[in-house]
Parts: structure tokens; sequence; C-alpha cells
């Protein structure tokens, strides 16, 4: 069984061709070249062994009867010289032949390249790994050696690590742990590092505190009250009192632009 691939071609050997017809006439050059045509259009599956068939395939059919005769006469003629019977089927051998090796080339060069393109994919895949790994590595050596206290296994800390969302940055996990530790009193009370990220706790809320606040912002001033989400501050001077207003991520806001807000509202509502 001849394995079936669509090819849009045929080889042609024109010298062959011009010394292997050169006894023909121009009819049944032109029959020849039909019949090739129609055998490779049929990919290897060979002309039907039905004459009537291959009449219609080169359109004997004409209202003078003589011609008729003579376009059949010339198809017996080229299939006797041109081509064979091989399982039921006309086949010009040397167009099967090279359709056979034409298929058997673009196999070994597609098992090749599939062959080829698995052994890039699996380096690459091997190099992506490696290089994933690597940096997942260096983010994790970063916020361990930025904790303030480090316990538990870091080993196991950084295969829990590996399983954390990378939308979770490396500072919210190191403020966030850094918080915890800086808010418990003793340290054994301080789950080890390993636990913590097990437990997903880089998703607990932020708990805010004052005093880190105003240590991280340097803000000397004395805590006035919170109010809309804003903190107030007041400080002597020897001028003066001076009130500044906070928003809790570090912004200073003019007092001008807060009284001025609330004027507007104030204004607004009456």
């Amino acid at each position: 069984m001849i394995e079936k691939m669509k090819l849009p071609y045929f080889d042609f050997y024109y010298q062959d061709f011009l010394t292997g017809t050169a006894h023909f006439t121009h009819q049944q050059k032109g029959i020849y070249i039909t019949l090739m045509c129609h055998a490779g259009v049929r990919n290897g599956q060979g002309l039907p062994n039905n004459f009537e068939q291959l009449c219609t395939i080169v359109n004997v059919y004409s209202s003078d009867p003589d011609i008729v005769d003579s376009l059949k006469t010339d198809i017996n003629t080229v299939l006797k010289e041109k081509f064979k019977l091989i399982d039921n089927k006309w086949h010009n051998e040397r167009q099967l032949e090279d359709y056979k090796r034409t298929v058997e080339k673009i196999n070994h060069r597609a098992e090749a390249g599939r062959k080829g393109g698995l052994a890039k994919a699996k380096q690459t895949s091997s190099k992506c790994s490696v290089s994933v790994s690597d940096s997942v590595s260096v983010s994790f050596n970063n916020i361990w050696d930025a904790l303030m206290v480090k316990r538990g296994s870091k080993k196991k800390a950084l295969e829990k690590y590996k399983n954390i969302p990378v939308t979770i940055s490396e500072d919210s996990i190191i403020n966030k742990y850094n918080e915890l530790c800086r808010n418990t009193e003793n340290q054994i009370y301080i789950p080890h590092f390993s636990t913590w990220l097990s437990q997903e706790r880089y998703n607990d809320e932020e708990v805010f505190n004052l005093e880190i606040f105003k240590k991280k912002h340097g803000i000397t001033a004395n805590f006035l009250e919170e109010k809309d989400n804003l903190l107030f501050f007041m400080q002597k001077e020897p001028w003066g009192i001076i009130d500044y207003i906070y928003k809790k991520d570090g912004t200073l806001i003019p007092q001008k632009d807060y009284y001025g807000k609330e004027k507007e509202k104030k204004t607004a509502s009456n």
C-alpha cells in the first residue's frame, strides 16, 4: 500500500522525455503528458484500469468518429509504452518511484524536525526551569536576609515560598512578617517563617502601627487623631503650634489643601 501524500508537482526529465517520445506524434505526446498529470493528481494511487474512464480523462469525444478512434488508438499506444499495471492501476514506473522517494524524503525531514523540535523544546524547558528556579532562589534570599527574626528552617521556607503567587511582592512579605516580629514581645511566639508562608498570612490585612509609622517617616510631632483615613499630628514650636496631616502611605498633606476642601464641603452643605 502506497502512502498517500498530496504533491502539487512531479519530476519532469525533459531530456529523457524528448528522447523517449521522439517517435511519438504530437497527439501522442499530448496524451502522454495529460495522463502523467492525472496520475500525479492521484498522488501515487495510479490511473483507473478502465479504458472508458481514461477516454474521459483525455477527452476523446468529438463529432468526428475518425478523431475519436485516433485518440483511443493513441491512448492504447501510450499506455503500452509508458505505463504499467500495478495493483490493477496504471502507473508510470519512474513517476511512481519518484513519488515514493519524495514522500519518504518529506517524512524523514518531518521526523528529524519533530525530534529536533522536541530536543530543542526539552533543552529550552530545562534552561527555563533552571532560570525560573534561580530567580525564585534569589528572590527568597532577598526576603530571608531582610527578616528581623529568622525563625525555623530556611530550606523549608524556600519550598513554601515557591508556591506563593507571583502577585505577592517581596516587600509585602518582608513588611508583614517584620511587623509581626515587632509586635510580638516574646520571640518564641513568632511562627516559623515556613509556617507563616504555608498559612498564607501574607494575605492578612496589615495592622497599622502608629509608632512604626512615625519612625519610618521621621515624625516627632504628637499624634492627635485619625479622621477620614488621615492622621493628624501637632507639634509645639517657639513661634506657635504646627499641625501636620498625613496619609497612611506617609504623604504629607498641606493644611490649605485639606482645610480648603473642608470649607468647600461646609459651604455646599449650607
